[in-house]
């Protein structure tokens, strides 16, 4: 953790937390602190909307505009910079609002994949520690492909230019990934993509002809950067005594 850092935390007040990655606003200003309110009734209505229970992403916005207080020196927090937050700092600030609003220990049912029991899991996300992007040139990531897209003109264009996925992508990809993993693959790497060789234009179908390499590639370059928190526990199965990779469900974040 840089020094920076340290410095922001040892001057946080109550239920105001150090974002990992921090929203950039129009004027190229980093605001990395949030400072939340519990979940009220009004929250709960918030998410159980209709218009935006089929999207977990929209759920994600839809909370978030409900209990962030303030972001940074912002003089009001919209539902579009809530959008514009990196997907790292909207799942920061889910296990955050979860411990603000309901305390630190969660509990969810989890079928073991060996055998198929169901194991309750408890976590406490007090011991969860995020991982802070140190360097702001990071929220831009570029590389240069293994294999590269290939043009009707035959030219093949190798290096690209990726941003952080926010809020938006978010809303975009996820009634897609229920539907067509793949396709909402497609659709996120393309919204993420700031530049790719000399093409002018980049549109999905790119990324449809996009080698499965390449595709995974860019996707194992934005893990690489081991940024913000991790829902994913190993445990052992009660029942068959088998090790199991469990991830916290959105539900049980919110509280359900």
């Amino acid at each position: 953790m840089s020094e920076n850092i340290k410095t922001i935390m040892e001057g946080l007040g109550d239920n105001e937390f150090v974002l990992p990655v921090g929203y950039k606003d129009k004027d190229g200003v980093v605001h990395r602190t949030v400072t939340l309110t519990p979940m009220t009734g009004e929250t709960e209505e918030a998410i159980a909307d209709p218009k935006v229970r089929d999207n977990g992403g929209k759920v994600i916005t839809a909370l978030l505009e409900s209990v962030i207080e303030k972001i940074g020196t912002l003089p009001r927090v919209t539902k579009d910079i809530i959008r514009d937050l990196t997907t790292i700092d909207r799942d920061f600030l889910l296990i955050k609002n979860r411990q603000v609003s309901l305390g630190d220990n969660i509990s969810y049912i989890d079928n073991c994949p060996h055998c198929r029991a169901k194991n309750e899991i408890h976590v406490n996300l007090a011991n969860i520690e995020p991982k802070y992007l140190e360097n702001e040139e990071d929220r831009e990531l570029t590389f240069d492909l293994p294999i590269g897209y290939k043009d009707a003109s035959g030219t093949v264009h190798k290096k690209i230019t990726i941003t952080l996925p926010t809020g938006r992508v978010q809303e975009r990809v996820a009634q897609m990934v229920r539907a067509n993993p793949a396709q909402a693959t497609t659709t996120m790497l393309q919204l993420i993509t700031l530049k790719l060789g000399t093409l002018d234009f980049i549109n999905p179908d790119v990324f449809k002809k996009m080698t499965k390499k390449d595709r995974d590639f860019i996707s194992s370059k934005l893990s690489e950067l081991e940024v913000g928190v991790k829902f994913d526990t190993e445990v052992m199965c009660s029942e068959c005594g088998s090790e199991f990779v469990t991830s916290i469900p959105l539900q049980s974040l919110l509280g359900e």
